[in-house]
């Protein structure tokens, strides 16, 4: 893919563009996997969207779903915890597999255009907008 860099020359800048040798699909599913694990919004506060995490995400649906008074304390991304509900659980579950759903999903539709880019950002770009923001 090209790339672009500013390159800083006694106090000038100029934008050097080079070919990183990683191919688009590389580039996509690179971009598509940090977006995947980069966390999603949930009442104001950032969940983690990591593997593991997802995963404890899974059990805790299970046990919200079987227990209306179910409660469970969670450390959000930026260190605070919070305690949900049955049902704040069971959204905050819906938000992570939808968070990852919706990834794989930009992740396809970008594949479809995917040699009408040549460059990062613009793959990066199409994936954003795919995803919706």
């Amino acid at each position: 893919m090209l790339v672009s860099r500013e390159v800083y020359t006694n106090g000038n800048v100029t934008t050097e563009t080079y070919d990183d040798g990683v191919s688009g699909v590389q580039t996509l599913a690179a971009y598509r996997y940090e977006k995947e694990v980069g966390g999603v919004s949930y009442l104001g506060k950032t969940i983690q969207t990591d593997r593991e995490t997802r995963a404890n995400w899974i059990g805790i649906l299970i046990n919200a779903q079987g227990n209306p008074s179910y409660t469970t304390p969670w450390k959000t991304a930026d260190g605070s915890f919070v305690t949900y509900n049955a049902e704040q659980a069971i959204g905050a579950a819906l938000a992570v597999s939808g968070h990852v759903q919706n990834c794989f999903l930009a992740e396809e539709a970008v594949t479809q255009d995917l040699e009408n880019y040549t460059t990062a950002e613009q793959i990066k770009t199409a994936f954003d907008t795919a995803y919706g923001g």
